[in-house]
């Protein structure tokens, strides 16, 4: 019994540790808006993923690693001054 409860802790946090792996860079985009930043921070090397948000929006999301290559990138940072 204390092996199962033990096993399943360990699992959970396993998968807590993929989900904070990731942080959010953008929301409440169009999908269309959404794709194109992504071709464009992965034309970078920058690994992002989305996910749907509320009232037919996405989320962006970026490896917590990789924020600081976002925030450095010349391109990238215009993207930013486009979005606000």
């Amino acid at each position: 019994m204390r092996e199962g409860v033990i096993k399943l802790f360990l699992i959970g946090l396993f998968f807590l540790s993929l989900i904070a792996c990731k942080v959010e860079l953008y929301s409440n985009l169009e999908e269309k808006e959404a794709n194109e930043i992504m071709a464009l921070l992965l034309k970078h090397g920058i690994e992002c993923s989305k996910r749907p948000g509320k009232e037919n929006k996405w989320v962006l999301f970026v490896e917590k690693d990789e924020l600081a290559n976002y925030m450095f990138s010349e391109e990238l940072s215009l993207l930013n001054k486009y979005l606000k």
